[in-house]
């Protein structure tokens, strides 16, 4: 008698089918958004304002992280080139290696991928520690 195989995406992938949603950017701008509090057009915009630019970051790293784009696809998304894209990637990555606070922001953005953004339960706290620091 022959038993069924479970056989993992990991494996023998293209044969399993997946039922999970491709991360786009429009997934994950939202998600960005309402937890940094900053738009979509603040960050297309030219300031330097230190919030501001680590949304930019955060969303470019996300990108980068979830999705296929290449950097300069990254970059066209904010009005930024793939240099930009690529600074901000590692830029995240030196970050969350040493401060404790961005690494809550982003383990909350990306646990709350493929969720609705209607559904996000946003730490209020946490977020007005970080964001609502003055520049530095």
């Amino acid at each position: 008698m022959l038993e069924a195989v479970k056989i993992s995406p990991w494996v023998m992938p293209g044969l399993v089918l997946n039922d999970r949603k491709e991360v786009t950017p429009e997934i994950i701008l939202p998600l960005v958004e309402k937890y940094t509090g900053i738009s979509k057009k603040q960050m297309d915009g030219k300031t330097r304002m230190r919030q501001i630019c680590d949304a930019r970051h955060i969303y470019f790293y996300m990108l980068y992280k979830y999705t296929k784009l290449t950097l300069h696809k990254i970059g066209q998304q904010c009005n930024r080139d793939h240099a930009t894209a690529l600074h901000a990637v590692k830029k995240i990555k030196g970050i969350l290696e040493v401060d404790k606070n961005f690494q809550v922001i982003v383990k909350t953005i990306d646990s709350n991928i493929g969720r609705t953004v209607s559904d996000l339960k946003i730490d209020t706290a946490m977020r007005s520690r970080y964001w609502d620091r003055e520049s530095i």
